[in-house]
């Protein structure tokens, strides 16, 4: 699970909602060792793909896809500026 101290009251709200998200999935009391790989795989499946307010009603696959893009976009407009 996610354990984190932060100030910020956004941040906050996030976690708690992730937390929630999780124990859908995941009870109090269940025991981990009765927890298969490929049952994390499907709930890690599924809350990736589960549209989230704060992204803009985008999946966290697809935000993370979005900002990859980004990221490497501009990695190769620096590498292009470099090079002339």
């Amino acid at each position: 699970m996610l354990h984190g101290t932060t100030s910020l009251n956004g941040r906050k709200s996030t976690n708690e909602n992730t937390h929630a998200l999780i124990r859908q999935y995941f009870t109090k009391g269940l025991s981990l060792e009765s927890i298969t790989n490929k049952y994390i795989a499907e709930v890690q499946d599924i809350l990736n793909n589960q549209p989230r307010k704060k992204l803009k009603i985008l999946t966290p696959n697809e935000y993370f896809t979005v900002n990859l893009q980004n990221h490497t976009s501009c990695i190769c407009d620096l590498n292009s500026i470099s090079n002339q």
